[in-house]
């Protein structure tokens, strides 16, 4: 069994501006899942972090709104976790709805997942959105359309099988690709000002702490792809 987590993130989910949806491979699911867990308990159980919690016990990580210790000590615990995070973005959407926004990238992101576990299990998990029962829908009918294209394009058959299901704050395993989106994000943001200052910053700092866990990049306005061969600036 394999697991894809997807998450999203970005000004254009919501108004104009980048959107980024990513996701993130997993093989081995529980050692993910009790080490995120594990560190959040210690986190919650230490003093030193109380007056910095804000709703994190209730939230659990989350990229955008953890203070800058947990965001450390959760980017510390992606560098030692075994997984591969995919990305597909929009520098500068304009006019879309999330759901039209959030499906043509899917869209894009899932076919070459598709095909790199053709043979496979895949548990494809995306974070609960309003009308959750109708977006699970259209995601299965996107997936659907997609693995007919693999058959036309390769003639071979799709030989394994998909389950797609969401989850909420009770899945730590999203927190991984809410973390990429948001550090991919920041970067990308401070892609111009790290240029221009000759140094490295925070945000460049942590994309190059999980560089080799993003094992691709695609733009999909500029149809631009990243990889180790031609990495991301």
């Amino acid at each position: 069994m394999v697991y894809y987590f997807i998450d999203e993130s970005g000004s254009g989910f919501s108004s104009e501006g980048i959107a980024i949806l990513c996701c993130v491979v997993i093989d081995n699911l529980e050692e993910a899942r009790s080490k995120i867990t594990e560190l959040r308990e210690n986190i919650l159980h230490d003093p030193r972090f109380e007056r910095i919690l804000g709703n994190f016990p209730s939230v659990g990580f989350h990229y955008t709104s953890d203070h800058i210790e947990i965001k450390n000590k959760f980017i510390e615990l992606l560098k030692i976790l075994t997984f591969q995070a995919y990305i597909c973005f929009d520098p500068s959407v304009t006019c879309r709805s999330f759901n039209e926004t959030y499906d043509r990238l899917f869209d894009r992101l899932i076919i070459d997942r598709l095909r790199d576990h053709k043979m496979n299990e895949i548990n494809i998990c995306f974070e609960e959105h309003n009308n959750n029962a109708d977006r699970i829908l259209t995601l299965r009918a996107i997936i659907k359309s997609k693995i007919v294209q693999i058959d036309r394009s390769e003639r071979k058959v799709f030989e394994g099988s998909y389950f797609v299901r969401s989850a909420g704050k009770d899945e730590p395993c999203l927190s991984m690709a809410d973390y990429i989106c948001g550090i991919f994000g920041a970067h990308f943001k401070d892609l111009d000002n790290e240029k221009e200052a000759g140094m490295e910053s925070l945000s460049e700092r942590n994309f190059e702490d999980l560089r080799n866990k993003i094992r691709c990049i695609h733009d999909i306005k500029n149809n631009l792809f990243y990889s180790r061969r031609n990495p991301f600036p």
